[in-house]
């Protein structure tokens, strides 16, 4: 983990070459405040303050957790979060496998390019990246999945934690689904 601004300004530079709409998309003012909200814990990591619908503080923070995906082609992971488990994934890819990225939020994907190192994932050609208010890189992310030989061979990961700043039981439960 780097987490600093010279990090950030290298992988955006990266994904200005390799992904230019999604570049385009992450303006001044998202890049501007990467650090707002970005919480260091205890244990190194970073989570991210939010507010419910009622207007109470909520730190996100990412699970522990590996997940098993095992002789799957294409590993799915909607929203990258701050993007440990993204990475944990990535590592652990085998040379015929694929892994996607689909993040809907400008302003958690800098956050993620300001806590790791992207270089490895934006250089590979077994990782894609798509920004869900980008139509024509999700009609390329249809693309890409559709020549999956079967149903089997796709896993969709969606995986977050919600905890609270006052430690009320707020969660979301890990959800493990195959399309």
């Amino acid at each position: 983990m780097s987490a600093d601004i010279s990090t950030l300004i290298s992988n955006l530079k990266s994904l200005r070459s390799r992904y230019p709409a999604i570049h385009r998309q992450l303006n001044q003012k998202i890049v501007s405040n990467v650090l707002d909200g970005l919480y260091r814990c205890d244990d190194e990591r970073y989570a991210y303050l939010v507010k419910d619908e009622k207007g109470h503080s909520i730190l996100i923070k990412e699970s522990f957790r590996q997940v098993d995906f095992g002789d799957k082609r294409i590993v799915v992971l909607l929203g990258v979060g701050l993007g440990y488990q993204l990475f944990d994934i990535f590592d652990r890819l085998d040379d015929d496998q694929l892994l996607i990225a689909v993040e809907t939020r400008p302003d958690l994907l800098c956050k993620s390019l300001y806590v790791h190192d992207w270089q490895p994932l934006l250089r590979s050609e077994q990782f894609r990246l798509f920004l869900g208010s980008d139509r024509a890189g999700l009609d390329e992310l249809a693309k890409t999945v559709a020549p999956a030989p079967t149903r089997e061979s796709i896993k969709v990961l969606d995986n977050k934690v919600l905890v609270t700043i006052d430690q009320k039981p707020y969660a979301w439960w890990n959800i493990y689904f195959f399309l």
